[in-house]
């Protein structure tokens, strides 16, 4: 087949094609731009790092690092109710005898706010009595 009737004939119906197709890659690219624009807003808090220990341990601890840096994500309108007090950063101590190592900084954060990170995600405990001596 010649390359002449190829192009042009149906030229209207070709070109109505080309655009359509346009039309419907710009509408598919306008609908990207709204998420990226109302997309969650990042928040970084410092938020003290408590121990929790089971019931009737009169033990004192001292955490190093005493304070965390929690990376957050949520609304803007949630972001701005946050405070260190909302967000609550712990360790779990269940041994004593285990104090030689680093313990997982657990956080809870309100249901709206999603958790990105935790630096540091370990921290050193220590008896208190035991760093005098």
């Amino acid at each position: 087949m010649p390359l002449r009737p190829l192009i042009f004939e149906n030229l209207w119906l070709k070109v109505f094609s080309l655009i359509l197709a346009t039309l419907i890659w710009f509408a598919i690219q306008s609908n990207q731009l709204p998420q990226n624009l109302f997309s969650p807003r990042a928040q970084e808090l410092r938020c003290p790092v408590n121990v929790m220990v089971p019931p009737g341990n009169p033990t004192a601890f001292k955490v190093e690092p005493g304070v965390v840096l929690v990376k957050l994500r949520a609304d803007e309108a949630v972001l701005k109710k946050l405070s260190s007090e909302t967000i609550h950063a712990y360790v779990t101590i269940t041994d004593a005898p285990s104090l030689n190592h680093l313990f997982r900084v657990q956080v809870i954060v309100p249901r709206d706010v999603t958790l990105k990170e935790v630096v540091p995600n370990e921290v050193s405990v220590k008896a208190a009595d035991s760093g005098a001596q």
